[in-house]
């Protein structure tokens, strides 16, 4: 089977059907009276490998054909048929077969089915050489399209059994892929955030589309449409096959190198173009992205063993399907189909499970975040500055009531949302320095240095950060903290420089609850890319964040 098959020679693969010693197959194109017979002189006609792709009016082919005992011994012999155009074919001198309707007396002929079976009577197949010819006419085909005729010589029952496997396997497969592509959909609904899904809905959409205008799928048998138009359809929803499939496992593994990649597979499919007499191009371009598909998942192993092989195995498994079978393209299409979902599906669970362990956890976390900001001696602490500077300067105590309230209603905002924009959290910890500042006597700063505000990022990293800093050193003199921001492989990297100070009474018995808030809140705002450094360089505590550019 091929899914686009554009410019096929009349009966190219009838001479490799037969025996060794058999008569290389000839053509005439002129419909001449006895063609059909046994006896018939032939000499004068050409060789079939110059025959036009869409020869004018109606033409012959004779070829002989070796039946060996075994042929002869079959209990129903039958001839199985794929071809387009309408045709006679007879088997010395004798009608054998008739499909479609010829032209005759001015009037147009009728095509054949794309795929027929016959059953050959018994007492036609002697052991011994037989003659075979075809009458042929393909001036009723659609524009574009080229005559088509292969054959091959079966037992009927096991023809019958073949073509029921296979109407299985189609018909499974087409319903398959429409219930999956339902199911993709309506997760992609519930899970906007999730483009795997998205891509994975239009890959169930094209292999629909592909099982039902394959010509020889006779579970969905479209009959009315244009066999030209059905090959266009078919060449194109198998290029965004080769083309979506990739992106997705580039998607679902969260891989870097994209151009690399795609010039791997364009390089593949560019080499399935070569003319092989083995594979069809495109049986070769499947099995070439299947190969592909398989080297970019393990690339994945290390960051993700379990996903990683699971596609891996996936690729393999579909790639023996086509060493095994590479004229059963449907086939291959469900196995890969089947793998697709269930690896998609159960990644949605774990996924899920883990949201949830994620979710119990951060809520953990950010109930520790709040109990340790206005945790009792801290409100205590401030109300008594607050008092304090009430006193001696109600202007300051006015500015460090604003700036804890300020502190306060930032937190409340941000506290249950996974993301933010750097300008609210820079207005959040300018807050927070301010406050301390004027708590402390010493005036508390943070320099920005390009920074674009408009970036999404995790809400109270940056806060946390600054409050472990000012927790965790004394200091004796005003104080600028620094952010800045470097382009990295993964995208961004923020780097907060925190002066060193003197180590403050109690900082190393440090529990930690804030690096670990850090952490939830990095894997909540983009799960598994994300990176995170701190170690002291020259005098200050710096911290590096690496996210992805694609999220900022």
């Amino acid at each position: 089977m091929s899914l686009y098959r554009f410019f096929l020679i009349l009966l190219a693969g009838l001479f490799l059907c037969a025996p060794v010693g058999a008569q290389l197959p000839v053509w005439h194109g002129v419909d001449e009276p006895g063609a059909e017979a046994a006896d018939f002189d032939d000499t004068h006609w050409q060789p079939l490998d110059t025959l036009p792709a869409r020869p004018d009016g109606i033409f012959w082919i004779r070829t002989t054909l070796e039946v060996s005992e075994g042929i002869r011994n079959y209990h129903a012999p039958a001839i199985s048929v794929t071809a387009s155009g309408a045709y006679e074919i007879y088997l010395d001198g004798r009608l054998l077969a008739r499909a479609g309707q010829l032209p005759a007396a001015g009037q147009g002929g009728r095509p054949a089915p794309a795929l027929a079976q016959f059953g050959i009577g018994p007492g036609w197949l002697e052991a011994g050489r037989h003659q075979i010819a075809v009458r042929a006419a393909a001036d009723m085909l659609p524009p574009g399209e080229d005559f088509v005729f292969l054959y091959t010589l079966r037992d009927m029952p096991e023809l019958v059994r073949q073509q029921r496997y296979r109407d299985w396997v189609d018909g499974a497969a087409g319903f398959s892929a429409f219930f999956v592509c339902l199911a993709f959909l309506a997760l992609r609904y519930w899970r906007p955030e999730r483009r795997d899904l998205a891509l994975a809905a239009a890959v169930s959409a094209c292999v629909l589309g592909i099982v039902i205008l394959d010509p020889q799928a006779r579970a969905f048998d479209l009959t009315l449409l244009p066999a030209g138009l059905r090959d266009i359809l078919l060449l194109g929803l198998s290029l965004v096959v080769f083309a979506l499939t990739p992106w997705l496992i580039h998607s679902r593994l969260k891989l870097t190198a994209r151009f690399t990649w795609a010039g791997c597979l364009l390089g593949g499919f560019l080499l399935s173009l070569i003319p092989l007499e083995a594979w069809e191009h495109d049986a070769r371009a499947f099995a070439l992205l299947m190969l592909t598909l398989a080297a970019m998942s393990l690339t994945a192993f290390r960051r993700m063993p379990g996903a990683a092989l699971a596609h891996a195995g996936g690729a393999i498994l579909a790639l023996c399907s086509i060493l095994l079978a590479p004229d059963f393209l449907t086939g291959f299409l469900a196995v890969g189909l089947a793998l697709l979902s269930v690896s998609l599906i159960v990644e949605l669970m774990t996924s899920e499970l883990l949201s949830r362990r994620r979710d119990a956890r951060l809520a953990r976390l950010q109930s520790d975040l709040v109990k340790r900001n206005i945790q009792p001696h801290f409100i205590m602490n401030s109300l008594m500055v607050a008092s304090e500077f009430q006193e001696t300067d109600p202007v300051t105590a006015r500015r460090f009531i604003a700036s804890l309230a300020a502190e306060f209603g930032a937190l409340a905002a941000m506290i249950d949302t996974p993301r933010t924009h750097l300008r609210q959290e820079l207005a959040l910890c300018r807050s927070h320095l301010e406050m301390m500042g004027l708590r402390l006597g010493h005036a508390f700063t943070i320099d920005v240095t390009g920074v674009d505000g408009a970036n999404e990022f995790p809400p109270g990293v940056l806060h946390t950060l600054i409050e472990n800093a000012i927790s965790h050193n004394r200091y004796d003199a005003d104080t600028v903290f620094r952010l800045s921001a470097e382009e990295s492989a993964q995208g961004l990297t923020y780097v907060l420089r925190a002066p060193l100070g003197r180590p403050s009474p109690g900082s190393a018995a440090s529990s930690g609850a804030g690096m670990r808030y850090i952490e939830s809140r990095l894997e909540e705002f983009a799960p598994g890319r994300w990176s995170l450094s701190s170690g002291a360089e020259d005098g200050y505590w710096v911290t590096r964040i690496s996210l992805p550019e694609r999220l900022l």
